[in-house]
């Protein structure tokens, strides 16, 4: 027993289908504030050093997006997406490597190669 609580050992994870909405909808918010004028999904928004955006990560978002009715935010993302493979069709053809983020504008990264 703590502070008059007993412990039963159970966790209630359950949550209302209204706090479920209410989660999704302030997500789905916070990454349409967020989200770059490139169509690129920030990594991490709070933290102005990190400017990337991970082709991985982004997907994940762009489906949540998708799923919650914010097509047009999906497929910016994924026109950014396809810009950069784009770009660089010759240099992925030629064996190249494909970057797994990018800066959110037109820079880009040398770092975290992914072989195609």
């Amino acid at each position: 027993m703590v502070d008059g609580i007993e412990d039963t050992g159970q966790t209630n994870t359950e949550l209302s289908n209204e706090a479920i909405n209410e989660a999704v909808e302030k997500s789905s918010a916070v990454m349409l504030e967020y989200q770059q004028r490139s169509g690129a999904y920030p990594s991490s928004p709070n933290f102005a050093v990190y400017n990337y955006s991970w082709f991985r990560d982004g997907s994940f978002v762009a489906n949540g997006m998708n799923r919650t009715g914010q097509i047009e935010s999906a497929e910016r993302f994924f026109d950014w997406c396809s810009k950069i493979v784009v770009d660089r069709r010759d240099q992925i053809l030629s064996g190249g490597k494909l970057n797994a983020r990018y800066c959110q504008g037109p820079q880009i990264l040398n770092t975290v190669s992914l072989r195609i």
